[in-house]
């Protein structure tokens, strides 16, 4: 409106907000609370991103997620240090021996299973800038 007169209802703003809620939890799986961060995304294969970035309180988190059938790569970005729980879950073909890396470091995780898929889990402390890498070994000789 010319006027610049807010216009419309804020029933709306309520619902963009749930909305927006839904896509950044249960899509892109982030959630922070008093434990930590937590990342279980529930993404196709495919390439992916996204930035967070929390005004009040300077915080900035996002990753960058590409999967296939046999590797995914994830890479976290942002200003967020601490405590991080992943759940991610693994490309269909990757086979039984799967490698977990943290800035180019092997490490332990469990895999279970969430909503009938077999996911990598793990609680990790990470400082800025993490690429988080999940592979086969026995690609890295293909």
């Amino acid at each position: 409106n010319p006027a610049g007169l807010p216009m419309g209802s804020s029933d709306y703003a309520g619902a963009a907000g749930v909305i927006a809620k839904a896509i950044v939890d249960g899509r892109y799986g982030i959630m922070l609370d008093d434990n930590g961060l937590r990342i279980e995304p529930n993404l196709p294969q495919g390439q992916y991103k996204i930035q967070l970035n929390d005004s009040a309180s300077g915080r900035q988190i996002g990753y960058s997620y590409k999967s296939d059938f046999k590797t995914l790569e994830m890479t976290l970005y942002g200003n967020y240090s601490g405590m991080i729980f992943l759940s991610i879950p693994l490309p269909k073909d990757i086979g039984p021996d799967v490698e977990f890396l943290i800035n180019n470091r092997r490490q332990k995780f469990d895999i279970s299973e969430r909503n009938g898929m077999p996911c990598l889990e793990g609680t990790f402390e990470i400082k800025e800038q993490t690429r988080f890498q999940i592979q086969s070994r026995h690609l890295q000789a293909e």
